[in-house]
């Protein structure tokens, strides 16, 4: 039937209309401007509303620890932190200057904006140039980058320095001259001083580029300038473990134990499930991390079946493969925690990357553009509700109104005692205004028994007195209910997300 229709007709596409050749092709011409475009939009996403969220315990503590003498500072990083020393170095400098929720937050805002180009460009390495935009597009819209690019914490640098390594990697693989080994160097230092997980990182590029010293017969001066990029990366460790990993690791900090509770998912539990389970589940977790969604999870998997067979994407798989590798045996062993949890936001570079190979792998496969145009819009659309979902969220502990509530309906005679997990973002808060107050009620879900002790003291005490919590689900438990309002003396003025602000009169 087909066959009798003139070749002219115009009920007839034009030749070529409904193929990905012509989109890809002006994709390709115009991607620089794209690219552009995608960070700018990646860019808004990430500075809107900066300063809004009120610092969380975790901010407010990198703030005071970024105070003092070089020597105060390491010490209080080592005390109080579960990382290297960097961040809180960078954070330090940055107190010259200004001290607002904007100004800390600069440098994850940065790197996080900095992450989008540096994905495409170590996309490109595997990928043409449409399939690189679109990772590149991943990062501008990942929920999880937006988030962390507006944390005071370490892990939105963490991810850029992930990327730069890797890319660093690859430019010593491809061309391994004095330039590329001082650049690989370089960042290596830089990232063993930044996150405890990159040195895993790390550790699984070491293991790729030895496979491809060794297939590649590479002369004893390659291997010479490997060898010191390795030796500066060990220097570091040591370093570092000098310098803090000792005393955290000593403390339960540093995301390297079991006894954090946070962490415990990361870790694999030979009670409750069997390793191969474990790696399944938290694989999936890492996966909606770095982006939510089934297709994400779909383009990944399909990115890794396909690189097997895929000569120029080969080596990404075995990154890929080294560092997931890397990292659940040492969380199998509880030594780094594996899934969708901030220490493992160095992962996700190269989850990014390898989802743009599986992109690029169902558009080869593809007749027509229009099912890819739905897929792209239906990720674009989780990943925008998710970044949506968050700059809606009142913060992780928003303080700030509660001690405006207290401050506008104290009498004279009033006390005010501050829990001991918001000590840190209310000493923040405090500085201009200079409340009296008392910190320290301790009130934990797992362990109660001081606080116990803490409250019934405070029942007895006469006179009106308020209570303020940053974070409830750690603290409150039933303590608060059970023994105040056993006392009738109890009201709740208000809750704001996981804060609450108590009276008891």
């Amino acid at each position: 039937m087909a066959d009798n229709l003139p070749a002219d007709d115009p009920s007839l596409p034009a030749a070529g209309q409904w193929s990905l050749e012509r989109p890809l092709a002006w994709i390709a011409r115009w991607t620089p401007w794209l690219l552009g475009l995608t960070t700018l939009a990646g860019a808004v996403l990430r500075v809107y509303h900066l300063g809004n969220k009120a610092l969380w315990l975790d901010e407010a503590e990198v703030f005071w620890m970024s105070q003092g003498t070089l020597s105060e500072l390491l010490a209080n990083n080592a005390a109080h932190n579960s990382a290297p020393p960097l961040f809180v170095l960078l954070i330090s400098t940055v107190l010259r200057f200004a001290t607002s929720e904007v100004a800390l937050r600069a440098i994850p805002c940065i790197a996080g904006i900095a992450l989008i180009p540096t994905v495409y460009l170590l996309a490109r390495r595997y990928v043409e140039k449409p399939w690189a935009l679109a990772a590149a597009a991943l990062v501008a819209l990942s929920p999880t980058q937006v988030l962390l690019s507006q944390q005071v914490r370490e892990y939105s640098l963490a991810a850029l320095l992930a990327a730069s390594r890797t890319l660093a990697t690859q430019a010593f693989l491809d061309r391994p001259e004095p330039r590329q080994t001082l650049t690989l160097g370089a960042m290596t230092v830089v990232a063993v001083f930044t996150q405890y997980g990159l040195a895993l990182l790390g550790a699984a590029l070491a293991a790729v580029t030895v496979l491809w010293l060794v297939r590649s017969r590479q002369p004893a001066r390659v291997w010479a300038r490997w060898a010191i990029v390795q030796a500066a990366g060990l220097a570091s460790v040591a370093a570092i473990v000098q310098l803090g990993l000792a005393r955290q690791l000593a403390d339960g900090k540093g995301g390297v134990t079991r006894t954090v509770r946070y962490l415990a998912g990361g870790y694999w539990d030979r009670n409750v499930e069997s390793p191969l389970a474990f790696i399944i589940s938290r694989s999936e977790y890492l996966s909606g991390y770095a982006f939510p969604g089934a297709i994400f999870l779909l383009l990944l998997i399909t990115g890794m079946l396909c690189a097997t067979g895929d000569r120029s994407a080969r080596r990404s798989l075995a990154i890929v493969v080294a560092s997931l590798t890397i990292a659940i045996g040492a969380a199998l062993v509880h030594a780094y925690p594996f899934g969708g949890t901030r220490q493992n936001i160095y992962l996700t570079p190269m989850l990014y990357v390898m989802a743009a190979v599986g992109a690029a792998a169902i558009g080869g496969a593809s007749a027509r553009w229009q099912p890819l145009a739905v897929v792209a819009a239906l990720i674009a659309m989780t990943g925008l509700k998710g970044v949506r979902s968050y700059h809606l969220d009142v913060g992780m502990e928003p303080i700030p109104p509660l001690i405006a509530e207290f401050v506008e309906h104290r009498a004279p005679g009033d006390e005010l005692y501050v829990s001991s997990r918001t000590v840190p973002a209310f000493r923040y808060y405090n500085r201009e205004s200079k409340l009296d107050w008392h910190g320290g009620l301790a009130v934990r879900r797992a362990d109660s028994t001081s606080a116990v002790a803490q409250v019934d003291s405070l029942i007895q005490r006469p006179g009106r007195l308020w209570l303020l919590f940053s974070d409830v689900p750690y603290e409150r438990a039933n303590v608060i209910r059970d023994r105040f309002s056993a006392s009738g003396r109890l009201t709740t003025v208000r809750t704001l997300g996981s804060a609450a602000l108590y009276l008891v009169e």
